[in-house]
């Protein structure tokens, strides 16, 4: 079951934070939202997502000319000790 969390809480199967959405077993969820801890997020059909084309080695080449990675700034100054 999908819940969404609404105060911290703390068990052996881990964290969870106000605010972020997790998958939990059934027992454990339902436990959560008597609580007052959690809240149900319900289930949505979802449209199957159109797959995407991978980069051919020209395009990954012309993202690397055009967006260099960062030139890596000098230190300056002696050792500190």
């Amino acid at each position: 079951m999908r819940i969404e969390a609404l105060s911290l809480s703390s068990s052996p199967t881990g964290s969870r934070f106000p605010g972020k959405q997790y998958d939990l077993p059934d027992a454990e969820a339902r436990a959560l939202i008597a609580g007052g801890a959690a809240r149900e997020i319900p289930q949505q059909a979802t449209a199957p997502q159109p797959a995407q084309a991978e980069k051919t080695e020209a395009e990954t080449y012309a993202e690397t000319v055009t967006n260099p990675a960062p030139a890596k700034a000098e230190r300056r100054g002696g050792r500190k000790g």
